[in-house]
């Protein structure tokens, strides 16, 4: 009875592990016929976007960061201490070489022109009274001169005809005249050399009069105006300025290392709010500064120039040369660093090819390459998009 039992048991457990067993065959055999109705990796055709190469004109150019300079500028001050009587002109006003920006208080001034005319005139005056009496004197000086050689000439024929004594005070009288004569040339010199520093003075008065009204030094703006009637003007301290705008600058530093493809006379290309202008680099200054910069410019006319407005800041392309009919290629295009050769996977055959190309120029996203031609499409894809396609693969085009 034990033996069947066992003979029972040992049964049952090698039917249960011929079961397990079969039902592990089938596993396995349905897994291979899955793996055998799977797509292969990387038979298929990836999906590729492509753009086709195109033909066009395009610039080589170098990009600066320009600032906008009047071609000069005025900041006017007084030369004399005094009060602002008062302001004739606001910021924005267009002014002409010598329009009259303000005034200074200027009565005391005017007071000291008035007190040295009348000085002048009482002189004059003092004057012509003193020509008279040197006139009477030299009138005077002569007839006695002429007595006191008749009684000379007499008491040398005749000493009896007249006397010592009487020679004697005619010559006193002659030597009186002389003497007042003498007094009043000296009198009269002076009141000239008082005439003539009373009109230097009011030269002076006259000019430091001339100072008082303040005057724009040239045709411009007024860009600012620091001052307002009752403010008291020093020498030095600015009350307006005033820019001229006949010709604009655009001013940008220019690094050493682009100084050989960089030159007078090449278009500068820039945008306003209004339209796109392009005019020639006018001058590069000859020395570097202290980072090995120089300062370039570029002269704007002031009637083409309305809509640009001092100060600001504006980017332009310095214009090198022109690449006629050049191959253009998104500049996506590109494959790897820019330390190794610029390739590009071109599509033939629905088939990856790695072409090296040569970078022309470049203009903004955009890049004009010799290697590639006019029609050819080329693959874009974004950064280290590229990384994913290998030479020889099989790609589907998606435009």
């Amino acid at each position: 009875m034990r033996i069947v039992k066992k003979t029972m048991l040992l049964a049952t457990a090698v039917l249960i592990l011929v079961t397990v067993a079969g039902a592990a065959v089938k596993q396995v055999q349905r897994k291979k016929q899955a793996l055998a109705r799977a797509p292969k990796f990387g038979v298929g055709p990836v999906p590729v976007h492509v753009v086709e190469a195109r033909s066009a004109n395009v610039t080589q150019s170098r990009q600066y960061l320009a600032v906008v300079e009047p071609v000069r500028t005025a900041e006017v001050s007084a030369r004399l201490t005094a009060e602002i009587q008062s302001v004739a002109c606001d910021e924005g006003d267009v002014v002409q070489a010598g329009a009259v920006l303000g005034a200074l208080d200027s009565r005391e001034i005017q007071e000291g022109i008035a007190a040295s005319e009348a000085q002048i005139q009482q002189s004059q005056e003092d004057l012509q009274a003193s020509q008279v009496l040197v006139d009477s004197l030299a009138a005077s000086t002569q007839y006695w001169g002429r007595e006191l050689a008749r009684d000379q000439s007499l008491r040398a024929g005749n000493a009896a005809a007249i006397s010592l004594a009487e020679v004697e005070a005619t010559e006193e009288k002659l030597q009186l005249k002389q003497g007042e004569l003498a007094s009043a040339r000296h009198r009269m010199s002076s009141i000239q050399h008082g005439i003539e520093a009373a009109r230097d003075k009011k030269r002076e008065l006259e000019t430091t009069l001339a100072y008082c009204t303040i005057v724009s030094p040239f045709d411009g703006v007024v860009t600012k105006r620091m001052v307002d009637p009752g403010y008291m003007a020093v020498p030095g301290k600015v009350l307006f300025r005033v820019e001229d705008r006949s010709i604009v600058r655009l001013v940008f530093d220019v690094p050493q290392g682009d100084l050989d493809e960089i030159r007078p006379g090449l278009q500068v290309a820039f945008k306003t709010d209004e339209k796109s202008c392009r005019f020639p680099l006018s001058r590069l200054y000859p020395s570097l500064d202290a980072v090995r910069m120089t300062r370039a410019e570029v002269d704007v006319p002031g009637g083409e120039a309305r809509d640009l407005i001092t100060g600001t800041y504006l980017s332009v392309s310095v214009e090198l040369r022109t690449f006629t009919a050049a191959t253009v290629i998104p500049a996506s295009s590109l494959v790897g660093s820019a330390a190794v050769t610029p390739t590009v996977f071109v599509v033939q055959q629905d088939q990856l090819v790695l072409r090296p190309v040569t970078v022309l120029a470049s203009q903004h996203n955009e890049l004009a390459v010799a290697g590639v031609q006019a029609g050819e499409q080329v693959v874009v894809h974004t950064f280290l998009g590229w990384t994913r396609y290998y030479q020889g693969q099989k790609v589907e085009v998606i435009q």
